[in-house]
């Protein structure tokens, strides 16, 4: 049994998600020194716009671009492994869906309450895309009759939703921690989700490294 698509499409999404993990720190780190120019700022009842701001620009604007990026890879691979998998046809949905709220929430950025629960949607969306895809390769794995990758997505599920769900909770209550908060909670939850996401995207990573091996040595073999 070949799946040629899969193997492409699998790639794709890991050099994707690999992309991802870089942006993920570039704005972990971007969103922790701007709560803290932020709040020192605000405690001179004056912002400045000086070097340390363009810095902080420049830094959240390449974030950006890698995630935009990374997207493109893992829209294309998703599409190409679809053609093998249907399960895969559900994550196109989904990060569809995900986009369409990324571009209400730009729309409306200046509405405080829509732009936070974009955050906490966009959130969702990410972790349903990434267990879709760790089922999808785990039929992969069942009709190759590879016992190892397949309970490894099974381990990895649960680790991930329970990561997920760790961060969507971090995320909500720093996006909604009142100004007058303490500065060293906000940043300890921003660093708290930060790890927690990394954490995810390298069990992730080591998984679909995996996956492509699997795929690739299952085409050699046929």
């Amino acid at each position: 049994m070949q799946f040629p698509n899969a193997q492409k499409g699998v790639k794709k999404i890991f050099t994707g998600e690999l992309l991802m993990l870089i942006a993920t720190i570039l704005s972990t780190l971007s969103a922790i020194v701007t709560t803290v120019f932020i709040r020192q700022q605000g405690e001179t009842d004056q912002i400045t716009f000086g070097a340390p701001a363009l810095g902080l620009i420049v830094f959240s604007l390449s974030a950006a671009l890698l995630m935009m990026i990374a997207l493109v890879f893992s829209i294309i691979g998703v599409i190409q492994t679809s053609k093998d998998e249907p399960v895969f046809k559900g994550v196109i949905f989904v990060m569809l869906l995900s986009f369409a709220v990324e571009v209400v929430s730009a729309i409306f950025t200046e509405n405080p309450i829509v732009t936070k629960l974009s955050s906490v949607i966009t959130d969702v969306c990410g972790t349903i895309t990434i267990v879709l895809i760790v089922i999808g390769i785990g039929k992969f794995a069942e009709k190759l009759g590879d016992d190892v990758v397949f309970g490894k997505g099974q381990t990895l599920l649960k680790i991930i939703v329970w990561i997920a769900l760790l961060s969507v909770i971090m995320r909500a209550v720093a996006a909604f921690t009142p100004y007058t908060a303490a500065m060293v909670i906000e940043i300890v939850m921003l660093a708290v989700t930060g790890i927690l996401e990394i954490i995810k995207y390298i069990l992730y990573l080591s998984f679909l490294g995996k996956s492509g091996k699997m795929l690739a040595q299952q085409e050699k073999t046929s």
